[in-house]
C-alpha cells in the first residue's frame, strides 16, 4: 500500500519484523540475566548473574549492538542466528543436566549439588529462541 507522499509504509512495516523479534530476544534475554535461574538444595536461588547469565547477558548485549549499529543484511543476521544458538547452548546445559554447577557461583557447597531451573533460565531460552527465530525469519524472508 502506497501513500499519498509515494512511501511504501505497509513494506516497511514488514521488512523489520524479523529485526523486531531478534531486539525483544535480547531484551528478554537482559533482563533474565538478572532473575532466577536456579534453586540449588541447601543454598538457595541463584540468580543468573551470578553464573553464566553474565554471558549471555554480554551475548545479548551483542545482539543488540549488532542490530542498532550495523545494517540489516544476510551477514548480520547469520552471526545473530550464531549468538542466539550459543544462548541457547549456555542454558542447554543446565536443562539436560541438573548436577551441572553455575558458573562463577563462588560457593563451594553448590558443588555436585543438584539444581531445580526457575523462570530466569526458562526465559532465557524463550529470549535465544526468539533471536534465533527471528534472525531466520528475516533471512527467509529477505529482509
Amino acid at each position: 500500500m502506497t501513500s499519498q507522499d509515494g512511501l511504501d509504509r505497509q513494506g516497511v512495516v514488514e521488512k523489520l519484523s524479523g529485526w523486531k523479534v531478534v531486539l525483544a530476544g535480547a531484551g528478554v534475554v537482559a533482563v533474565a540475566a538478572w532473575l532466577p535461574w536456579a534453586q540449588i538444595e541447601s543454598i538457595g536461588t541463584v540468580t543468573g548473574i551470578d553464573g553464566d547469565g553474565f554471558l549471555t547477558l554480554m551475548l545479548s548485549t551483542a545482539v543488540a549492538g549488532l542490530l542498532v549499529t550495523r545494517d540489516w543484511r544476510a551477514i548480520e543476521q547469520a552471526a545473530i542466528a550464531v549468538i542466539g544458538l550459543l544462548i541457547l547452548a549456555l542454558v542447554w546445559k543446565f536443562l539436560t543436566d541438573p548436577t551441572t554447577p553455575i558458573l562463577a557461583s563462588g560457593d563451594p557447597r553448590a558443588a555436585g549439588k543438584p539444581l531445580t531451573p526457575t523462570y530466569g533460565l526458562y526465559l532465557t531460552v524463550v529470549g535465544g529462541g526468539a533471536i534465533v527465530l527471528g534472525s531466520l525469519w528475516a533471512a527467509v524472508s529477505r529482509e
